[in-house]
């Protein structure tokens, strides 16, 4: 489960990166940019409802075992942000 959140996070950046150009005219351009991206988001999407459907209650706990990661990421995030960033 949360393999195919990860995925459709992925491509999700690959979208919102083609957006603000990055990486300029040195990048790999994927056939079919839009589409081919997007038909694949849309099945890994559908793959998280059904399995939120119909094994809810593995996934509402894979859904924790992920949140359980947030305060240590935050705490790590907290730590390695620049001097000047700090209030």
């Amino acid at each position: 489960f949360a393999v195919l959140i990860f995925f459709a996070l992925n491509t999700l950046a690959l979208f919102k990166l083609r957006r603000e150009g990055v990486g300029g005219d040195n990048v790999y351009q994927l056939p079919l940019f839009p589409w081919l991206p997007g038909v694949y988001l849309f099945g890994i999407l559908s793959l998280l409802i059904m399995r939120l459907v119909y094994e809810w209650q593995n996934s509402l706990t894979d859904l924790l075992f992920i949140a359980s990661g947030l305060p240590f990421y935050l705490i790590w995030r907290r730590q390695t942000v620049a001097p000047e960033q700090r209030k």
